[in-house]
């Protein structure tokens, strides 16, 4: 059985350094922790379906500096057993939040038929709420998903835990659900491919949609996933309030079988296969999600991209903290939200320039140095 590590710290991830949201965030990490050129930690990949070996688990046990993200993919079985292991030797684990796991099964605290965030499971013994809802694990369907969060209940107010989060309202969840003792530290996030967008934005002093002539195909571009939590489905019904205007629904995977108005286009497309191009081109280019979002690539590249970055009105989610002349927020019920949107492009809103730039510049200071915060303070 192994008792010491080899390693000051350790980062293990269910997902692995990709092209996909998280996986452009472990990019993010794994270059930092290259430029840094020391080799006093590793970063460790076990994505689902790979077995995690006792060697490794007993070397994750020991080691001093633990940051564990994505437990879903990781496996929540493994993560729990983890995370009791180093509790028994007195060690702490430091969680990274990437979604709303920690309370809430669907990872997106959102119900599909409903137009806001549901809170339904947060706070101490509320997950039995889920039951009553119906919802199942998502994005892995692990019927051990109710005793992690549940373990990760008790471990946290008993101080095993400590918390990574993303941005400012993501820390009042941690406390509302864990209580205001339990700590949690603002870490941010930054993902590999921003840094060229940031970089042309910051070179220009505007956004591509402000220099662009091209005619926009469409009036307003969605830009997310088919998942309703992103708001595939609060779009359709604010288009189907909108006969009169043209909107893209882009399909990055999977059938393009998606019910829409007539004023819709549905098409198979990914970001590098048009929808940038049609986010640049938009008159208003909505990331609508439906959950409490942390920080999502959708709407930092809507922001430095698009003539006009719109979102929903979510007290909860990461943009209720971006200023009201940098973002469009837009009602959570369709039929006002209909009108606003009318509004909008008949006006030409446009974010404030001075404004936007000195967001992004701050947004940028912040979080693209997430990886000194998630390291060993000594180390760092």
């Amino acid at each position: 059985m192994t008792t010491t590590s080899p390693f000051a710290w350790t980062f293990v991830s269910g997902i692995e350094a990709n092209t996909t949201g998280t996986g452009r965030f472990m990019q993010h990490l794994q270059a930092a922790i290259l430029r840094r050129g020391k080799f006093d930690g590793t970063i460790v990949y076990c994505p689902a379906g790979q077995i995690m070996t006792e060697s490794t688990m007993a070397m994750l046990a020991v080691v001093p500096h633990l940051v564990v993200f994505h437990p879903q993919m990781l496996g929540v079985r493994e993560t729990l057993t983890l995370l009791q292991r180093r509790a028994t030797v007195g060690k702490i684990t430091h969680l990274y939040l990437l979604d709303n796991f920690f309370f809430c099964l669907r990872s997106y605290n959102h119900l599909d038929h409903e137009y806001e965030p549901c809170f339904r499971c947060l706070g101490p013994g509320q997950g039995i709420n889920a039951a009553q809802t119906g919802c199942q694990p998502w994005p892995a369907a692990d019927d051990f998903s109710t005793a992690f969060i549940a373990g990760v209940q008790s471990l946290a107010r008993a101080g095993k835990i400590h918390f990574f989060a993303q941005n400012r309202g993501q820390i009042d969840l941690v406390h509302r659900h864990f209580g205001i003792d339990v700590e949690v530290t603002y870490a941010g996030l930054w993902c590999a491919d921003w840094t060229s967008y940031i970089d042309a934005f910051s070179a220009n002093g505007h956004a591509e949609g402000d220099g662009s002539i091209e005619p926009p195909a469409y009036d307003v571009v969605y830009h997310g996933s088919r998942d309703l939590a992103k708001g595939i489905g609060w779009v359709l019904a604010v288009a189907a309030r909108t006969p009169e205007l043209k909107y893209l629904i882009p399909i990055d995977r999977g059938a393009v079988n998606v019910n829409a108005p007539g004023n819709v286009t549905v098409a198979p497309m990914r970001w590098e296969s048009g929808l940038h191009d049609a986010v640049r081109a938009s008159k208003l280019a909505l990331a609508p999600s439906l959950w409490s979002s942390p920080c999502e690539g959708a709407l930092i590249k809507n922001i430095v991209i698009a003539k006009a970055p719109a979102v929903v009105d979510i007290p909860s989610a990461f943009s209720a903290e971006i200023p009201e002349n940098v973002v469009l927020r837009l009602p959570r019920d369709p039929s006002t939200a209909a009108t606003a949107v009318r509004q909008a492009i008949a006006t030409g809103w446009r974010p404030n320039p001075d404004a936007r730039k000195a967001w992004v510049a701050a947004f940028r200071a912040f979080n693209e140095d997430v990886t000194t915060r998630l390291l060993p303070a000594a180390l760092a």
